[in-house]
């Protein structure tokens, strides 16, 4: 029987017998490729070593041999972990993509550059907890080997207070990105109240909305004649409309302040309020939130330096550096980066509580302080409308500028033009003509007289 080979699925194409026959004898032209197209001589034998049809029943035979040889033969892993632990643990393993050896020289080293914090954080999350290692170790003297994750934990415990010097690495890595954040709320905080309470700009424009309100009350005897006013007015000014609707006192307000500013209209005209992203931003400050990550930072400072010093401890002298000089540094610095933000906070608290008494505003009712956010909510609406006035202002002020220079410039131009007609002119002409022959007439004269 003729090995069967794997079929091709074509539309076959046939010429019929009688066109055969007249073709091959002469009687007609092909009309097509098929009519005239001949087999060449092909290697039959190689073409069914290649696409020879298998037998599906002996290739499930022998794979089924094959799969009963490998269940016989092969011992599958063990561990220890349960399903979850089972599962982080290879997760990290995957994400840290390097060897054992390579972790364990970087964590001897303090190599930053290879572990990451996010590889920290990993190794951290997936370091030996409880007694993982006694349950492994005991597993271990089992003929079945152990399952890869409980191999990774094997191997890191084999590095020396590896959760101390991992914990005293990730506090490293980290304690700059947090100080930094605690420090920049705090500074942001200082700069906006310091604008407020000192910037001579905010002021005289609070001055202006005083003189404006005290003139537009002047016929009220309980509103007139005020000395100041609280700042929930600042949301109002912009909803008094001109008797004609065409504008308001905000935007009023801003043209007095623009007429009055020597540098409007240039690169040195300056917003005379703080700008509301900053105002924005000091409003989300939440002191008891600062003091708490900053006290949270101290502890895990304070904790790190325990840990410091279990490493050294029981650590070979081999391993003990570069960690203790490195680590010993770093917790110095950061004792004293914590004092510094702490001083940075007092302050911050100290003089925000000092602008709110100084523009006499109270807590709500049932409060017994102005957080942050109500202050701040004073003053957002009124300095983000100010300011889009205040832009378009700075825009009419420029273009009346350049429409004075363009002016200017056309003067001199129709000045100029009147003076080189004026001087080609037949009456210039004539006069000169004239004079040229008074002079000749003189000069005449003058020599008769001689002779």
């Amino acid at each position: 029987k003729a090995n069967e080979l794997k079929p091709l699925f074509w539309k076959r194409i046939q010429v019929k017998p009688d066109i055969k026959a007249e073709l091959k004898e002469g009687k007609r032209k092909p009309d097509c490729l098929w009519e005239t197209l001949s087999e060449p001589l092909i290697d039959t034998e190689d073409l069914e070593s290649l696409f020879l049809k298998k037998n599906p029943k002996a290739k499930s035979v022998a794979k089924s041999m094959d799969d009963k040889k490998k269940k016989s033969t092969t011992i599958k892993p063990v561990t220890a972990l349960d399903g979850k632990r089972f599962q982080t643990v290879g997760i990290v393993m995957n994400c840290l993509r390097m060897s054992l050896e390579e972790v364990q020289t970087a964590m001897l080293q303090l190599d930053a550059k290879v572990l990451t914090a996010e590889h920290l954080r990993s190794l951290w999350e997936a370091r030996p907890q409880g007694d993982e290692i006694a349950s492994i170790k005991a597993l271990s003297k089992g003929d079945a080997p152990l399952d890869k994750p409980d191999q990774f934990l094997l191997k890191l415990n084999e590095i020396t207070a590896f959760s101390e010097r991992l914990q005293c690495m990730l506090l490293k890595e980290c304690f700059a990105e947090v100080l930094s954040d605690v420090s920049r709320r705090a500074t942001d905080m200082l700069l906006v109240v310091d604008f407020l309470h000192n910037g001579q700009s905010v002021h005289r424009l609070l001055g202006l909305i005083l003189a404006f309100g005290n003139c537009m009350n002047s016929t009220n005897n309980s509103r007139g004649n005020a000395d100041g006013f609280q700042l929930d007015l600042l949301s109002k000014v912009r909803d008094v409309k001109s008797h004609d609707n065409q504008t308001n006192l905000l935007r009023y307000l801003c043209t007095m302040w623009i007429m009055q500013d020597p540098d409007a209209g240039t690169n040195e005209c300056k917003l005379p309020l703080p700008d509301p992203a900053d105002l924005s931003q000091a409003s989300t400050v939440r002191f008891d939130e600062i003091n708490a990550d900053l006290k949270k930072l101290e502890e895990e400072v304070n904790a790190a330096q325990t840990a410091c010093k279990k490493v050294v401890k029981e650590s070979s002298k081999s391993d003990r550096e570069p960690f203790k000089t490195v680590m010993e540094d770093f917790l110095q610095f950061a004792v004293t980066g914590i004092a510094s933000a702490r001083g940075l906070l007092d302050e911050s608290l100290l003089r925000y509580n000092a602008l709110v008494s100084f523009y006499q505003v109270r807590p709500k009712s049932g409060e017994s302080e102005v957080p942050p956010q109500d202050f701040f909510e004073l003053w957002i609406p009124f300095v983000t409308e100010f300011k889009e006035y205040w832009k378009k202002e700075q825009k009419n002020v420029v273009k009346i500028k350049v429409e004075k220079v363009k002016k200017i410039v056309e003067e001199k131009k129709a000045t100029v033009n009147l003076k080189v007609k004026d001087s080609g002119g037949l009456k210039a002409k004539m006069l000169a003509k004239t004079g040229k022959s008074i002079r000749k007439t003189m000069r005449r004269k003058d020599s008769s007289a001689k002779e």
